[in-house]
């Protein structure tokens, strides 16, 4: 596998060369060979370069009209291929990566034809890049989902730039940050219940139901369900209610910034967000 990536890399650099730059690349490399191509691979490798994100589209006139989904794209295929594999599992359901504007939606999509409902799934897709640095590669993505009734919602993705893994608070964190940062986001989203309970729902039938909703939900923390942005971490929550009391929700996303939980990070941590 490592001499597959090595090979693509070297392969991708000479095809980026002029006729006089490969010359001048195979007389030092016949000096020797090992260390010419090590310093020439080291030089131009992905490290210090952004990923390439292409859009898929649907095709208009079909299920997947104004769908978009995104496919990502490096030297390093190895790592490419497991952003790719992750987020189209996780939101197509797609068991192998899909390319074609054709297939790609089919298995994730709400289908109607003929004036009936051929499968239940998503009826919007599409996405943002939040950050694309040589270190996080981070997305949001907007799905709205039908079924006996729709539903909107986002949801969030980073992942290690160089690895192509999924970031984990645990990637980020020490172990006292990890105690801080689960404290933290209860408390803080305790507070922003209580303020919507009392403002928007004081004394109202449901208030006693509210209440005990939103304290269930809080007692996770959620940690895990994390995008890195530019100069904060977003701390995301999904909807603590049924879909009946939706419009009785309330925002429980925490923004931290970088300079808040220096502190509390790990010397990797600090290394991916480049602090």
């Amino acid at each position: 596998e490592g001499k597959n990536i090595f090979h693509t890399m070297f392969d991708a650099i000479y095809k980026k060369l002029t006729y006089r730059q490969q010359v001048k690349m195979f007389t030092f490399m016949g000096m020797n060979k090992i260390i010419g191509l090590l310093l020439v691979v080291l030089a131009f490798s992905p490290a210090g370069a952004q990923l390439k994100i292409t859009t898929i589209k649907g095709i208009g006139g079909t299920y997947s009209e104004g769908d978009s989904f995104p496919v990502v794209r490096s030297v390093n295929q190895v790592m490419a291929e497991k952003i790719n594999s992750f987020l189209q599992l996780e939101i197509l359901e797609n068991e192998k990566v899909e390319t074609d504007p054709g297939k790609i939606f089919r298995k994730a999509a709400y289908i109607y034809e003929a004036d009936s409902i051929v499968q239940y799934g998503l009826s919007m897709i599409g996405y943002e890049v939040l950050l694309n640095n040589p270190r996080v590669l981070s997305f949001k993505f907007e799905l709205e989902s039908s079924g006996a009734y729709p539903t909107l919602y986002d949801r969030y993705y980073s992942f290690n730039a160089q690895t192509g893994e999924p970031v984990a608070a645990k990637d980020l964190f020490t172990g006292e940050g990890m105690k801080y940062l689960q404290t933290f986001l209860r408390s803080e989203r305790a507070k922003r219940i209580a303020k919507h309970l009392k403002e928007e729902h004081p004394h109202t039938e449901d208030s006693a139901y509210l209440q005990e909703a939103f304290e269930t939900c809080n007692s996770e923390p959620n940690e895990d369900l994390l995008v890195i942005q530019k100069e904060s971490i977003l701390f995301y929550k999904y909807g603590c209610l049924p879909h009946a009391y939706q419009p009785m929700e309330t925002d429980l996303d925490v923004r931290v910034s970088f300079i808040q939980l220096k502190k509390y990070l790990s010397p990797a941590g600090r290394k991916l967000l480049g602090i």
